[in-house]
């Protein structure tokens, strides 16, 4: 008499697929270079229509009001704009500054903080936070979080940085290719 999935009673949404909001594509064919685009293609540009311009004349406070009104959605759309290109800006820093993952791997990740490309784009930490929040970027290895590209590491014997993240994905491929009937 037991639901098998009692679970399923509280999400019915199923899972939802990752909608990028960023793409990291190589430019050439070297793959030395590497551009960054803004997945917005669905969504509508924003503009503030012109319709009501000069039909209302009827009293002073009406066309005070549309002004008003006026300068706010413009406001909000140059504030998304700003927002666009900041993303833009933060993510053309982490491909500088993990060009090597984008060649080979999570292996090849470096440590990486908030306040360093904050420093790099002339921006505050918290700033760059909250663009990087709850956002993903797909690029030729993969859709990721861009929060991802951000964690402390340790330095190698040959005093070489490595993130936490490349050491675990090195551990991952030791244990993979590791013999299962006599692990080491």
């Amino acid at each position: 008499e037991l639901d098998p999935r009692p679970g399923l009673s509280l999400n019915t949404e199923g899972a939802r697929a990752i909608v990028p909001d960023l793409e990291v594509v190589k430019v050439d064919e070297d793959g030395l270079e590497y551009a960054v685009y803004l997945n917005d293609a669905n969504i509508p540009r924003l503009r503030v229509s012109q319709a009501y311009e000069g039909t209302v004349q009827t009293s002073e406070d009406a066309v005070k009001f549309i002004d008003e009104r006026k300068r706010h959605a413009e406001w909000v759309i140059k504030t998304i704009e700003q927002r666009r290109r900041t993303m833009i800006k933060v993510m053309e820093a982490i491909v500088g500054e993990q060009r090597e993952f984008f060649e080979r791997g999570a292996i090849a990740l470096r440590p990486l903080t908030l306040q360093q490309v904050a420093s790099t784009i002339g921006m505050h930490e918290s700033t760059v936070s909250r663009v990087t929040r709850q956002k993903y970027v797909q690029t030729p290895r993969g859709i990721f979080p861009l929060r991802m590209f951000f964690s402390g590491g340790t330095k190698t014997q040959e005093g070489q940085e490595v993130a936490w993240d490349a050491i675990l994905d090195g551990l991952r491929e030791v244990i993979d290719a590791e013999d299962k009937s006599n692990p080491l």
